[in-house]
């Protein structure tokens, strides 16, 4: 009779020290997170169920059979979940957190928010607290900084691991989040402090600051020198408005092209500049300007790259005889 419970207390421990993670919904994040899982999670440690957020809609199994995971209908599901990742939109965590407020809420489950929302409030953290539950559930947001179509093309052999932030309130919860990033679907983590949450939220939703301060100075430049070439062709050298949209405007294309680039490889020059000045000297903290600036230098690379492409591809559109005359006129001997 001993030996029996001492098999059956060996039997029962994988089942009792399991974590239980459950993810609700069944979009592109969903399948992007049961691929990870298929690739690199520890299935001795955590059990990856998904369903769906409506109740008794159960998940198509086909969907997700080569995956690893189980499906089961929204009630099973979050009976036994330790935690549950919200695949959902922003808009619909609030009221779905309301229809399950008696198994989610009770303090122990750990909620996961990785939805994108450009409007404010459409979050987990604005829902429990107007739901006044804000300091009875542990919750955090993560994987949100990551597409649901790079995790699904991720594959057991790829070398790089993909990086995700995981952001809370409550350590403990961001701790077992963090846990299950790393053991359960391979992700190298981030922890951003709470006061930093905003850093992190609608990660997917904007372009990003040096993106988007590259676009300004490359299409800036555009603009100067679209101005400039309107004046001295059109006004100045008298050429038809005609020629407008394509032939002067192509110039002012190639232009900033040259430019961006330019502008590209300037910051790199003055680091050196400043290192070869110092000598081997104690080293002088670098301007915040300039970080910022060797943080665009790719961006304004690849922003001059398509300029210069369609440069290309506009000087060919004219390349004939009416435009460039003096490449067809025959030397005279």
């Amino acid at each position: 009779m001993d030996l029996l419970r001492a098999l059956q207390s060996e039997m029962m421990k994988p089942l009792l020290t399991k974590t239980n993670v459950v993810i609700v919904g069944t979009g592109d994040m969903s399948r992007g997170l049961t691929n990870m899982y298929h690739c690199f999670g520890d299935k001795q440690e955590f059990d990856l169920v998904v369903t769906e957020p409506l109740p008794d809609v159960k998940v198509e199994e086909s969907v997700f059979t080569d995956k690893d995971v189980d499906v089961e209908t929204l009630r099973d599901a979050l009976l036994f979940a330790d935690m549950v990742i919200l695949a959902i939109p922003g808009k619909h965590i609030q009221r779905f957190l309301e229809s399950q407020k008696d198994v989610l809420c009770d303090g122990t489950t750990v909620l996961v928010d990785i939805s994108n929302s450009y409007v404010a409030g459409d979050d987990i953290e604005k829902s429990l607290y107007r739901l006044h539950l804000h300091n009875v559930v542990p919750w955090c947001r993560a994987f949100n900084d990551n597409g649901g179509v790079n995790l699904m093309t991720q594959h057991p052999s790829t070398k790089a691991k993909l990086v995700t932030e995981i952001c809370g309130k409550d350590k403990g919860a961001v701790e077992k989040v963090k846990r299950f990033a790393q053991e359960g679907l391979g992700f190298s983590v981030k922890t951003v402090p709470h006061d930093r949450i905003k850093d992190i939220q609608s990660a997917q939703q904007s372009l990003g600051k040096e993106w988007i301060d590259s676009a300004i100075i490359l299409v800036a430049i555009f603009v100067l020198f679209e101005l400039y070439a309107i004046l001295r062709y059109n006004h100045y050298k008298g050429y038809a408005w005609y020629h407008l949209p394509i032939q002067v405007t192509n110039k002012a294309i190639c232009s900033a092209a040259i430019y961006g680039f330019s502008l590209s490889m300037v910051p790199g020059i003055f680091v050196k500049l400043g290192d070869l000045a110092r000598d081997g000297r104690a080293t002088r903290k670098i301007p915040s300007w300039l970080l910022h600036w060797l943080k665009l230098r790719k961006h304004l690379g690849l922003l001059s790259l398509y300029f210069l492409a369609v440069h290309v591809v506009m000087s060919l559109l004219i390349f004939n005889e009416h435009y460039y005359g003096k490449f067809y006129e025959s030397r005279a001997r």
